[in-house]
């Protein structure tokens, strides 16, 4: 498993702390990246054990033929740690 803390790495990689929702199952992450994601969202505190059970959510609600990198998965927070409610996180698979 390989987790991309976003919000404490927004700076380093020029990309923004709220991407934008869309509609469409894949998107592009940003410019700086060439690959497409499938993303699942969820709120709450993320300890890795949700990361791992989102994942599996994901994994499962993709099914068996879609085409995606399956030896890893991006874990993404937004939030700062003192933000109680409301918070964002999500887990990413790369599309191949």
């Amino acid at each position: 498993m390989f987790c991309l803390d976003s919000a404490a790495n927004a700076s380093a990689v020029g990309a923004t702390t709220r991407p934008p929702m869309i509609s469409s199952p894949w998107r592009p992450p940003g410019p700086q990246m060439a690959a497409w994601i499938r993303e699942r969202q969820f709120g709450g505190y993320a300890k890795e054990e949700d990361y791992v059970n989102y994942a599996a959510k994901l994994r499962f609600a993709l099914g068996s033929e879609a085409a995606y990198r399956k030896d890893f998965y991006l874990c993404n927070g937004y939030n700062p740690p003192m933000k109680p409610y409301w918070r964002r996180n999500e887990v990413w698979f790369v599309k191949e």
